[in-house]
C-alpha cells in the first residue's frame, strides 16, 4: 500500500514537472520566435483574435496546472472588469461616435488573468541554460547580420516580424538597430533587460564566464539600439556589468571597451549623433509623447470634453506611446492604479526577491509604451517568473546539500 501511494504522488508531480517542461519551452518560442507577420503584412483580424485566443488559453494552462488562485484576488479582477464595463456603457452616453472593441478588451483581460498566476512549478535548470544558449545564439547571429546590412536578414526580419504598424520594423533598418524578432527598438530594448537579468542570476549562480560575455553582448546590443528607453536599460545594464567585475581597473577597462567595439561595430554612422537626435526628436521620445503638441495631448483633451473610453475606440486616440495615459484614457485614475497593483501582485507572487528590480524598469517602460498590456509581455513574464523561480529553486537545493 505505502509503495502504491508513494508511486503515485511521484507520478502526479512527474506530471506537473512535464506539464511545466512543455509549457516553459512553448512560452520561450511564442515571446522570442513566433512569427508577428507574412510577407511583411500585419496580421488581419481573423489572425489577431486567433493569437489572442491561444495566448488566453496559455494563461488558463497556467491557472489550471501550474498556479494558486486567490478567490479574494479574483474577485478584484472581477471587479476591474466590471468597473471597465460599466466606463464604457457611459462613454457611449456621451460620445455615441465611440465603438466597442475586442481589441481594447482582449489585452486588459489578458493581463488580468495573467496577473492571478501565482506559478508553482520550477523546470529543470539545465532546461532553463539550455534556452538561453540557444536565444544567445539566434541573437548573435541575428543581431551581427543587422548590423553589418545583410540583405537576407533584413528581408526575412521584416517578412515575418514586422510588429504595431506596417512600417516600424522596416523602419529599424535605416539605422541598423539590431532588434532581432522583437520588431522595434523599444520593445527590443526592454526584452533584452529581461533576459539581461535572467543571465545576471545565472552568472551569480555558476560564476560561468560565458554568461559574462552573454552580459558585454546584450549590452552591446542595447546601445546599438539608439533610443531614450536603450540609453536608460543601458546606464542599468552598465551598472551591473560594472559589478560583476571585483578589480577597479578592469571594470572600468571593460565598459569602455563596450563602449568603444559600440562604436566600432556602427562603422561610418556616428552613435552620439543618433543618440543626441533621438533626445531632441520632437516626433519620438519624451517630447514626442508630452508636450501640448505631443501624440498624447489629445487624449486628455478628449477626457476634458467628453468621459473616459473603457472599452470603446475612438477616432483619433492614441492607443500606444504611454501605458499610463492609455490605461488612463480607458478607465481613469481608478483603473490605472488597479493595473499597476495587479503588476504588483502577479511579482510579489512570483519573484519576490527580484520584484522591485523589475517593476522600476516596467514602469520607466510604461511611459514609452504600454507594455503589460502587449502580448509579448505576458509570454514574456511567465518565461521570466518561471526561470528566476528554477535558479533560486537549484540554488537553495545547491545550498542544503
Amino acid at each position: 500500500m505505502g509503495f502504491g501511494v508513494s508511486n503515485i504522488i511521484y507520478n502526479y508531480k512527474g506530471n506537473y514537472i512535464i506539464i511545466g517542461s512543455i509549457y516553459y519551452m512553448f512560452v520561450f518560442f511564442m515571446f522570442v520566435l513566433a512569427p508577428t507577420s507574412s510577407n511583411g503584412v500585419l496580421p488581419n483580424p481573423n489572425q489577431v483574435i486567433i493569437s489572442w485566443t491561444i495566448l488566453l488559453v496559455t494563461i488558463l494552462i497556467g491557472l489550471k496546472w501550474l498556479s494558486r488562485i486567490s478567490v479574494g484576488y479574483f474577485l478584484l479582477v472581477i471587479c476591474t472588469i466590471t468597473y471597465l464595463m460599466i466606463i464604457t456603457i457611459l462613454s457611449n452616453h456621451y460620445d455615441p461616435n465611440g465603438r466597442f472593441s475586442i481589441a481594447r478588451v482582449a489585452p486588459i483581460i489578458s493581463f488580468l488573468l495573467m496577473s492571478m498566476l501565482s506559478i508553482r512549478i520550477s523546470v529543470s535548470i539545465k532546461m532553463v541554460k539550455f534556452l538561453i544558449h540557444l536565444f544567445m545564439l539566434v541573437f548573435i547571429i541575428w543581431n551581427l547580420l543587422i548590423v553589418i546590412d545583410n540583405s537576407y536578414i533584413k528581408e526575412f526580419t521584416i517578412s515575418n516580424f514586422t510588429q504595431l504598424y506596417q512600417d516600424a520594423t522596416a523602419n529599424m533598418f535605416f539605422k541598423r538597430r539590431p532588434i532581432m524578432s522583437f520588431g522595434i527598438y523599444t520593445f527590443a530594448s526592454f526584452f533584452y533587460f529581461l533576459f539581461f537579468w535572467i543571465i545576471k542570476s545565472l552568472w551569480s549562480l555558476t560564476k560561468k564566464k560565458i554568461y559574462l560575455v552573454y552580459l558585454i553582448l546584450i549590452l552591446i546590443a542595447n546601445i546599438l539600439l539608439v533610443s531614450n528607453t536603450s540609453f536608460i536599460f543601458s546606464l542599468i545594464m552598465i551598472y551591473y556589468v560594472y559589478k560583476s567585475f571585483e578589480n577597479n581597473v578592469f571594470r572600468v577597462s571593460i565598459i569602455l571597451l563596450v563602449i568603444f567595439i559600440s562604436f566600432l561595430l556602427f562603422e561610418n554612422f556616428n552613435l552620439m549623433e543618433y543618440y543626441l537626435e533621438s533626445f531632441n526628436s520632437d516626433g519620438n521620445g519624451f517630447k514626442g509623447r508630452y508636450t501640448t503638441q505631443g501624440t498624447l495631448s489629445y487624449n486628455l483633451q478628449y477626457i476634458d470634453r467628453f468621459f473616459l473610453i473603457g472599452f470603446n475606440i475612438v477616432n483619433g486616440l492614441t492607443y500606444t506611446d504611454s501605458g499610463y495615459v492609455v490605461l488612463y484614457t480607458m478607465g481613469g485614475g481608478i483603473f490605472v492604479i488597479a493595473m499597476y497593483v495587479c503588476l504588483y501582485r502577479f511579482l510579489h507572487k512570483n519573484i519576490p526577491n527580484d520584484l522591485v528590480y523589475i517593476l522600476i524598469p516596467i514602469l520607466i517602460f510604461e511611459t514609452a509604451l504600454p507594455v503589460i498590456i502587449y502580448y509579448k509581455f505576458i509570454y514574456a513574464s511567465i518565461f521570466l517568473v518561471m526561470s528566476l523561480k528554477s535558479i533560486d529553486a537549484f540554488r537553495l537545493k545547491q545550498q542544503s546539500l
